[in-house]
């Protein structure tokens, strides 16, 4: 549950990591009939859609098995009693979430049983370091405090707590969790710590206190080094310079252990499209048709960046038609298809940014769709399309591509690319449509205005042959600012065009002018009078 900060998981097969059913959402006041509630609880997303793999989802973890088994030997592979620490980096999507709960967790369980404690942390970077490690102490102290003889609540341990932390030695507070946590769990019992979405909660630090991040890089330090605990840290694989950096900082170099999550092959994903589990079914699945399975594996083998909006409208499809046989051309054609979960995700992203002033939103999104537009075709720098001069153009394109509608992928800020993930969706999303239309009838335009350049060219470069209506002078200023983004002006059309925007502030400029002087006329006038 994305909602929830933290996740313990005593025991990962007790059910409390499967996804609530949709009637536990409905409102108390409905008074439907109990056969009506019973149909609702089995009805539900069969498909993950774009959130990431359950550790009841584990069977559909497919392509993936190599990267359990080494990441998992790298977590149960202690290093001088210190327990590992490893950096799980990918590109955004690559599903390093899912590799975790859904891969990790249940297999590390099959072989520990109830000697596993899993802790997951979706890091909120409002809280601060400080607020973080009372979050993981938290989590770590609650079942002791009422599983070993002491008589001290949560609050007494969380104060014993704190008393032992201070700001430049934590190792004192992690011995104290490490002591807890091992009276209140079976002797070996292990206290795997998966934190995720790091390399977000380090950009929020960072903005707040750089001090912040180097007290939970030694906490998390610290809690690795009393051999109790092994950490499993998962960020964006362009962050990592930024991570590397204030583990410099820090003095902590050599601090844990990299691994780089890649997408799984296209020809596994077959599995995992082409049927899920259904309660509702006779045969227990709900599957797609072979034409459909088809179409949607050759969408994901030309962009792998769309597998999550295939995903999600699978998801949905499967909520609104929980008796279908089979999910068929008919069916997808009648939700809307990718067209409609890519249009629905682009206004998730342009409603995260609903606090930024419309004007900046719109050229953020004009700089967006001028750059990464469907007709280039290929990835544009990141730098390029956001820089960090510009910061609504950059908070743009990351909520772009947190709701997946752009792809990123790159190991750095400095090489990192995006793209759109589902390029054939742009017509159908109402605000990159009007977008496209608009730069389709400005792209015409400029034929006009190369008409009108040649005759003022022919003429001796008179005034009379320079642009002077008012849409003209917008579309002329509109294409010179997008020449700047992207060429597409040769240097006699911008010299043009320059001239004429001149003229036309020249001539506003003396019409203000007499039209002041008027009403000063007319103002002295009515004195004399």
């Amino acid at each position: 549950d994305p909602g929830v900060a933290f996740r313990h998981e005593a025991h990962p097969w007790s059910g409390r990591g499967d996804r609530p059913s949709m009637n536990a959402l409905l409102p108390a006041t409905d008074q439907r009939s109990s056969a009506d509630a019973a149909a609702a609880t089995l009805r539900r997303r069969l498909w993950p859609g774009k959130d990431p793999l359950a550790p009841a989802d584990r069977r559909r973890l497919v392509g993936r098995e190599d990267q359990v088994k080494v990441l998992l030997e790298r977590l149960q592979r202690p290093v001088h009693g210190e327990s590992p620490v490893v950096w799980l980096h990918g590109d955004p999507g690559v599903g390093k979430t899912s590799l975790a709960l859904a891969g990790i967790m249940p297999k590390w369980s099959s072989d520990l049983g109830r000697k596993l404690v899993w802790f997951h942390l979706l890091p909120d970077e409002e809280k601060g370091g400080r607020g973080l490690i009372d979050t993981i102490a938290e989590g770590i102290l609650s079942d002791s405090a009422h599983s070993d003889e002491s008589s001290l609540d949560l609050a007494g341990r969380m104060r014993q707590f704190h008393l032992l932390l201070t700001e430049d030695n934590s190792e004192d507070a992690a011995e104290y969790l490490a002591a807890c946590f091992a009276r209140s769990t079976p002797p070996g019992a292990v206290g795997a710590l998966f934190m995720d979405q790091f390399g977000r909660c380090l950009e929020g630090l960072s903005r707040r206190d750089d001090a912040e991040v180097g007290i939970l890089l030694r906490f998390l330090r610290d809690l690795s080094l009393t051999g109790r605990f092994p950490v499993l840290i998962a960020l964006r694989s362009f962050q990592r310079p930024k991570i590397a950096a204030a583990l410099a900082e820090a003095g902590m170099v050599d601090f844990g252990e990299w691994m780089k999550v890649e997408a799984p092959p296209v020809e596994s994903l077959k599995d995992f499209l082409a049927s899920a589990p259904s309660p509702r079914h006779v045969e227990g699945r709900m599957k797609l048709s072979t034409p459909i399975l088809a179409e949607l594996s050759e969408a994901v083998a030309a962009h792998r960046g769309v597998l999550p909006h295939v995903s999600e409208m699978l998801a949905e499809i499967s909520w609104e038609n929980p008796d279908a046989d089979r999910i068929d051309t008919d069916l997808v054609e009648w939700f809307g298809g990718l067209h409609r979960t890519f249009a629905e995700a682009g206004e998730r992203a342009l409603a995260a940014l609903a606090p930024v002033g419309l004007e900046e939103l719109e050229a953020a999104f004009d700089r967006i769709m001028t750059l990464v537009e469907v007709g280039r075709g290929v990835s544009v720098s990141l730098e390029e399309v956001a820089p960090s001069t510009i910061p609504v153009a950059r908070d743009l394109v990351m909520a772009l591509i947190n709701e997946r509608v752009l792809q990123l992928t790159g190991d750095s800020p400095d090489d990192s690319q995006v793209a759109w993930s589902y390029p054939e969706g742009l017509p159908h999303w109402e605000r990159s449509a009007r977008w496209l239309a608009e730069n389709e009838r400005l792209v015409a335009r400029i034929a006009r205005f190369e008409e009108a350049r040649e005759r003022w060219e022919r003429e001796h470069r008179t005034p009379v042959c320079l642009i002077h209506a008012g849409r003209l002078i917008e579309d002329a200023r509109r294409l010179l600012d997008r020449n700047q983004l992207q060429p597409i002006l040769e240097t006699p059309l911008i010299e043009f065009l320059e001239e004429s925007i001149d003229l036309d502030q020249r001539l506003r400029g003396e019409i203000q002018e007499t039209k002041t002087r008027r009403l000063w006329w007319i103002g002295g006038s009515a004195a004399a009078v």
